[in-house]
């Protein structure tokens, strides 16, 4: 970074940082910048800024993937539960949103696979708490599941089995019969 940037993001105050003002940062924590007291320093503007999709870059993957390279599943549990509900709360606002899309959807579940342990109880959260159109739209986001057996957004292959969890979870027979349903799909 040069010195200008870390200028900006030192003398000022951290709630008051704007959107491209930590975008470098944030983008490039752990891989060309930063250490693990920073990054928690900068952390909690950085995860608003992201949750209120005030960046244009860096995408909800590359924040949530940060937290995997900080490895903040070894962190204290006071600061891992302020992260979950977080997480948790995001979550419930795009399934209540009648805004959210298929694409939504598929790059904020990426992104929350890229550090939670288990993605699965988000999708069991999506498939019980979404109407039927927004659950079809993010299945329909990946189509590479039934043909390639692939999910079709890049980040996955940084996880840790979570893209196979997604691909069992889109493979289950109540999702083939949701599909079977609207479509008429056989498998």
């Amino acid at each position: 970074m040069s010195d200008e940037e870390k200028a900006v993001l030192l003398n000022g105050w951290l709630r008051e940082l704007e959107p491209d003002e930590l975008a470098g940062y944030a983008g490039k924590v752990f891989l060309t910048v930063g250490s693990l007291d920073d990054f928690k320093y900068f952390l909690p503007r950085i995860l608003q800024l992201s949750v209120n999709e005030e960046f244009f870059f860096p995408c909800p993957e590359v924040v949530f993937g940060s937290l995997r390279m900080a490895e903040w599943e070894q962190w204290p549990e006071d600061e891992r539960a302020v992260i979950l509900e977080l997480i948790n709360c995001k979550f419930d606002l795009l399934l209540q949103n009648p805004e959210s899309k298929g694409s939504d959807l598929d790059e904020w579940i990426c992104a929350f696979g890229q550090c939670v342990p288990d993605i699965t109880p988000y999708l069991n959260r999506l498939f019980e708490k979404a109407n039927e159109d927004k659950l079809l739209s993010f299945i329909e986001w990946n189509p590479s599941v039934f043909t390639m057996n692939k999910l079709d957004n890049a980040f996955w292959l940084l996880t840790s089995n979570n893209d196979e969890r997604v691909l069992a979870w889109m493979k289950q027979d109540r999702i083939k019969a949701l599909l079977s349903e609207r479509y008429g799909m056989s498998f």
